[in-house]
């Protein structure tokens, strides 16, 4: 009778599911969904609106999760370091007085003596400590980090504006050799062409190099905790971009996030191309490219600026202070004084108009059809090898000899390549590749574990998710049916022989759309294809990226992704989900419908909320998820492997359909 009692309670168990269930948007996050009205996925590239909106809901949710006070002795700090003037005696901050200006210069145009003595200045500020014992650069990021009302409006030019000031400022006061240094800008429009000439290849600039913002072990901030996930997500834009913008942006265009003109959309998109740590508001700061980047978004702001009839018009309220810089107000942030008397811009590179950047370092001149001559990113193994043969021909005799050498031992080491050598090692283990070993190649994504400003790998678990992916329009792929012709064999390349269209009921069945794609977007002559699936925490500071890579040649395909989310053992977790593929196109998230048999599933928000009820629908590892949906055989007995696959613990499924209408419409 025990037995019997066990076993019903087994079956019992084994039918029922955790509580996932699904739940709406958050009121603020479809609030700025339907800020953009009727336009559609045929007009804004989709991931472009949807990180828009949760990332900066996620930000200032921050306040609500963890609130905490701004005390008087960081207030007094803010307004020290974000005066114009040292001497501490006015009460609100004024412009300096003429013949003050700092020039900015861009990254790669520094000497090399300007760029070592702003890493040090950099690495100096890391380091030093406050009478609390805090980082002064620690200190700084943690004005950002905690919710600071500076994002999705108006406020978000002028306040990131007299942000990069504090920090130029800090670093000034640090004396010596840092009393006269300046923020460089990082003009990506260089790494945006060289993804146009070769995709993803921008993420091999020479801006992450270790001799400029690089991160690995010999790189310039190599022992700062910074991750960094390049290319993967996100867009840059050209130099057509800024064009657009002086021609058609004004003051509330380029000032509104919900707008085409927006600048602040364009900014976030770069945030997304560096990836890690950038992709979080919170953590962005910690990493100085985010300083690199806002004098970016500054100085193109500025070139828009000096088209505008009247660049200091503002039409909204200007006579309020931006949030925690009580010195300043909206009005003195967008004031023409700023760009007379405290900050101007040295122009940056060109190859437009008989310029070139072919002498400067990283960068090359390419011509672009529709386009003209660009001035894009080099690789930086390009780079390596071009100094390498410029340094061997600097001393010819050096040169000679290393070729007479080379020619002694091919002469005594020439042997037939059929015969073993007896001194070869055979290295038969399959090796990863790496940015050092494939640098062309795309790697694995790297979160940060972060949650609720810790890093603890610990506290996160693994949701599964399923990813079914329709053959975008339009593609074709080199591989063709033949037919026997009168003299010779005839390919057919009107279709490839993946084409839904050879079977009308098939095609029938696609909903495939025409959403729209980053300009950059290649698609991959091999036919592999990633989506990419985003976890944004609604209850918790945390967010993760995961991909699944899926076949492109195939009318239709289908992989899972095991996405990380916080651990709800403690108290349920509440996130939302959203993905898309490489061109920005988004996909429709659907949820099970519990008690469909045979399983259903209905489009909804892609959040869900997710208890830590018996049996779990995540995993502690991704082993785990693997383990407990995969069947096998016992291969003692069979001597061979032969598992079988079940998707029992697929809450959320996305399909990516390219479709014209955006998810929130559809459901």
């Amino acid at each position: 009778m025990k037995g019997v009692v066990l076993a019903v309670i087994f079956v019992l168990l084994s039918v029922t599911q955790a509580d996932i269930c699904a739940i709406k948007y958050p009121p603020d996050v479809e609030k700025c969904l339907n800020s953009f009205g009727n336009a559609d996925s045929t007009k804004y590239v989709g991931e472009d609106i949807a990180c828009f909106c949760i990332s900066t809901f996620v930000f200032l949710n921050k306040k609500k999760i963890m609130p905490r006070v701004v005390t008087k002795e960081e207030i007094e700090y803010v307004n020290k370091i974000s005066r114009p003037s040292t001497t501490g005696r006015q009460k609100r901050a004024t412009f300096l007085p003429p013949g003050n200006v700092r020039i900015r210069k861009e990254y790669r145009l520094l000497t090399a003596g300007e760029r070592g003595r702003y890493h040090r200045c950099m690495r100096l500020l890391k380091t030093s400590r406050d009478a609390n014992g805090m980082s002064r650069y620690d200190r700084l990021v943690r004005i950002h980090s905690n919710g600071v009302d500076a994002h999705r409006g108006e406020h978000f030019l002028p306040w990131h504006r007299i942000y990069l000031w504090m920090l130029e400022n800090e670093l000034r006061d640090l004396g010596g050799e840092c009393s006269q240094v300046t923020l460089p800008y990082w003009d990506c429009s260089a790494e945006y062409y060289a993804n146009l000439f070769e995709p993803r290849s921008g993420q091999h600039s020479i801006i992450f190099s270790d001799e400029f913002a690089g991160i690995g072990p010999r790189g310039t901030y190599s022992d700062w905790g910074l991750v960094r996930d390049i290319a993967p997500n996100g867009r840059l834009f050209g130099r057509e971009r800024i064009r657009d913008l002086k021609a058609n942006g004004q003051s509330s265009t380029i000032l509104n996030p919900f707008h085409y003109w927006s600048i602040e959309r364009d900014h976030n998109m770069i945030h997304r191309f560096v990836g890690g740590g950038l992709n979080d508001l919170s953590t962005a700061p910690e990493d100085p490219v985010f300083f690199l980047l806002h004098c970016y978004i500054d100085f193109v702001w500025q070139e828009v600026r000096l088209t505008l009839p009247d660049p200091s018009f503002y039409p909204f309220d200007d006579s309020v202070t931006m949030d925690r810089l009580s010195n300043w107000t909206i009005a003195e942030g967008m004031s023409e004084l700023w760009h007379q008397r405290h900050v101007q811009y040295q122009p940056s590179f060109g190859c437009e108009s008989g310029s070139s950047c072919d002498g400067i370092e990283g960068l090359r001149c390419e011509y672009f059809e529709d386009l003209g001559r660009r001035c894009m990113s080099s690789r930086q193994q390009e780079q390596q090898q071009e100094q390498q043969q410029q340094e061997q021909w600097e001393n010819w005799w050096t040169w000679a000899w290393r070729k007479r050498k080379r020619r002694a031992i091919s002469r005594h080491h020439s042997h037939d390549c059929s015969t073993a050598h007896p001194r070869t090692t055979i290295d038969r283990k399959v090796h990863v590749c790496n940015k050092q070993t494939c640098p062309s190649d795309p790697l694995s994504m790297q979160n940060t574990f972060m949650l609720n400003d810790v890093t603890d790998g610990s506290r996160w678990v693994y949701l599964p998710v399923k990813v079914t992916y329709e053959r975008p329009r339009g593609l074709k792929f080199d591989a063709y049916s033949c037919y026997k012709g009168k003299n010779a064999p005839v390919i057919n390349t009107t279709m490839d022989i993946y084409d839904p269209d050879f079977n009308p009921d098939l095609a029938r069945h696609l909903y495939t759309g025409e959403a729209k794609s980053y300009e950059s977007c290649r698609i991959s002559g091999e036919g592999s294809a990633k989506v990419f699936i985003r976890s944004d925490g609604i209850n918790y500071m945390g967010n993760a990226v995961e991909y699944a890579i899926m076949d492109d040649r195939y009318p239709l395909s289908s992989q899972k992704a095991f996405v990380p989310i916080k651990d709800p053992t403690v108290n349920d977790t509440v996130v939302c989900l959203l993905a898309y593929d490489t061109c920005g196109r988004l996909c429709l998230p659907t949820c099970r419908l519990k008690g469909s048999h045979p399983t259903a599933y209905t489009p909804c928000s892609g959040c869900i909320k997710v208890n830590n009820a018996f049996p779990k629908m995540y995993g502690r590892s991704v082993a785990d998820l693997v383990t407990s949906q995969w069947t096998f055989n016992d291969i003692g007995k069979t001597n061979f492997l032969d598992p079988t696959e079940s998707d029992n613990d697929i809450f959320l499924k996305f399909v990516c359909d390219s479709s014209s209408k955006f998810p929130w419409k559809r459901q």
